[in-house]
């Protein structure tokens, strides 16, 4: 699947639709040896490759909601791991792929990349310290979608994309149209004619009949928060910082180097 997916996606496809996602095939593979989520593969960042410790750090899920803008949200269970990954798709795949997105030759050193990443960590840790939220660290310091280092982007819109979603609009609505119902359907009930013949039980026999059962606490709620900032629509959550970050990022990024609080 992961070498159809190269060659489907790579310079010798023809779908449009599918050389949006030239990375698609490394996204098999990390998937498969990491066995992360879809919302897991779609958060992954540069800062969150670690190749001399040969693991990606999961810390974030990309959510989509439906006729919503998609966001960076916390990872399920609220629970940050490391996922090993073998040496030779960190190093052939997912090196040049960082290198680029750090602003190096795709064939930097890899030395020059670690660099590059630990010092987009501590620039971030040095925003994350300014900010009232003591929660807040490199890894999920809140930065606009569209400004993010994402390893696996739509190069359209330059933010994750969920596969199955890269139909167009037209298309979906075209598939919806051809649903046929039956020629000849058959006269429906009528509603009063339902409520005459079967008459509902009464509140006394609900409870009598319920009485004995145990009914689900509905007064308990989700699990406690995380120390991972949810995030709400992306313009709405990003724009309190959109300034700060776009100022930070002009600064020499040697003048952050500071080690995060632990």
């Amino acid at each position: 699947m992961a070498a159809a997916a190269d060659k489907l996606c790579g310079p010798e496809g023809t779908d449009p639709r599918m050389t949006r996602l030239p990375l698609f095939g490394t996204k098999i593979r990390v998937a498969g040896f990491g066995g992360l989520r879809l919302g897991e593969q779609n958060a992954l960042r540069a800062i969150d490759v670690f190749f001399e410790e040969g693991y990606l750090h999961v810390n974030g899920s990309w959510i989509t909601p439906r006729g919503g803008p998609g966001f960076r949200g916390p990872v399920k269970n609220h629970t940050l791991h490391e996922v090993p990954l073998p040496r030779s798709l960190m190093r052939e795949e997912l090196l040049p792929r960082v290198a680029v997105l750090l602003s190096l030759p795709a064939d930097a050193a890899l030395q020059r990349v670690l660099n590059a990443q630990e010092e987009e960590r501590q620039r971030r840790a040095s925003l994350a310290q300014r900010e009232k939220d003591r929660n807040l660290a490199w890894w999920n310091y809140p930065v606009p979608p569209e400004e993010e280092l994402w390893l696996f982007a739509d190069t359209v819109t330059g933010l994750p994309v969920n596969p199955r979603c890269t139909t167009s609009a037209g298309t979906a609505s075209a598939a919806g149209s051809t649903r046929t119902s039956p020629t000849t359907p058959g006269p429906r009930p009528s509603s009063t004619a339902t409520s005459a013949t079967t008459p509902r039980p009464s509140g006394s026999m609900k409870s009598s009949a319920n009485r004995g059962r145990s009914s689900p606490d509905t007064s308990v709620t989700s699990s406690p928060r995380s120390s991972i900032t949810t995030s709400a629509p992306a313009k709405t959550l990003y724009a309190a910082r959109s300034a700060s970050w776009q100022a930070d990022r002009s600064h020499p990024v040697g003048s952050f180097m500071r080690s995060p609080q632990s």
